[in-house]
């Protein structure tokens, strides 16, 4: 787990902090790996030791090398977050976007930052947090650094879960790859919760192109998803491994890949339902798909970017074979009323899940 000195945070800024705001500020932050080098930074807005990021996902200009292409986040510092990949590249490189939340004690307990190191003979590893009130902890995937220089899913995509004061994260298959996976432990206020937050491990073999998850009652205008990570047994087939999550109704999740493949496939998230008065507005939620594009947009209503998150809840590709400028995706609240979806490359289609949710 990493720690922080005292002087790491800034103090929030006025009004916040158990004083009826739940979100100081979001910053929508893009960060690209140039060549020549496995990191880079953004300088942001100060902010409290109750900030968080949310990963929005990656693009990169290679289309196989996963070591040069995979990328995690962390947030160094109250002013900086700094995004890595595993190995340099002389002409390859990686776009990251996320969102930082500077979040009040109205609405978390707690923040842990961390990493999850997986030996290249392991498929799992673990890291120690601070203990939470399991009731109301969730844990966010912020991506991955992976040793492998070719692509296979079995080998690179992990999944997480959290028990009492134990991360775990693990893949479908041991390589001759090493694995750090970055994450993000949320501890929500019992009071800013409508109900304790739901965690789910989605196993399911898809031998149709979709599967549902039936979860308790949520008022869906105040419910968020939160994403822990996903994995399909297939090496390079996206169309089969890459999944996606919807919260279609109150008591229903859907998981869709692309194509059906009769392969094992897991999606781990949490279910977050906020008290009347966290949300200033209804949350949206939708797809935008490219079709041999490199980005589209969707529509939404009007919402303050300074206070409104962009949700990546990941994608489907039709991408049958290794391509990764072709199927890894980011999205963006580019403005008040428009949510941006990219890639690198522009062959066949992908289709990316997004939630958009502003706060008081």
């Amino acid at each position: 787990m990493v720690t922080f000195p005292a002087t790491f945070w800034s103090e929030p800024p006025v009004g916040g902090g158990g004083g009826g705001s739940y979100v100081n500020s979001v910053q929508h932050v893009t960060i690209t790996i140039p060549v020549n080098v496995t990191s880079a930074t953004a300088t942001i807005s100060a902010v409290g030791s109750y900030a968080f990021i949310l990963h929005d996902g990656f693009l990169a200009t290679s289309s196989s090398n996963s070591s040069i292409s995979f990328v995690r986040l962390e947030l160094t510092d109250s002013t900086t977050v700094t995004a890595y990949r595993n190995s340099s590249s002389a002409t390859q490189t990686t776009t990251v976007r996320c969102v930082v939340v500077d979040a009040t004690s109205s609405l978390l307990a707690s923040v842990q930052f961390g990493t999850v190191s997986i030996a290249a003979s392991s498929t799992s590893g673990t890291a120690t947090i601070s203990s939470t009130n399991s009731s109301y902890t969730a844990i966010h995937l912020l991506g991955i650094n992976s040793s492998q220089t070719s692509l296979s899913y079995t080998g690179i995509e992990a999944v997480l879960s959290v028990s009492g004061t134990t991360v775990t994260a693990t893949r479908l298959a041991a390589s001759i790859n090493t694995l750090d996976v970055e994450f993000v432990v949320l501890e929500f206020q019992s009071a800013a919760c409508n109900q304790t937050i739901q965690s789910y491990q989605k196993s399911w073999t898809n031998s149709s192109t979709s599967t549902t998850q039936s979860i308790t009652s949520v008022d869906v205008d105040n419910t968020i998803l939160i994403y822990a990570g996903s994995n399909g047994n297939s090496t390079g087939n996206a169309a089969n491994t890459q999944q996606q999550a919807v919260l279609t109704d109150g008591t229903t999740v859907t998981i869709s890949t692309n194509s059906a493949g009769s392969i094992s496939c897991q999606y781990n998230f949490f279910v977050v339902e906020f008290a009347s008065g966290v949300l200033n507005s209804a949350v949206q939620r939708g797809t935008t798909t490219l079709t041999a594009v490199s980005s589209n947009t969707s529509t939404i209503s009007s919402v303050d970017t300074s206070k409104s998150i962009i949700n990546l809840l990941h994608f489907t590709a039709s991408q049958t074979s290794s391509n990764i400028s072709n199927v890894q995706p980011h999205a963006a609240l580019t403005n008040a009323t428009t949510v941006t979806v990219a890639r690198n490359g522009s062959t066949n289609n992908v289709t990316a899940s997004w939630e958009v949710a502003e706060f008081t």
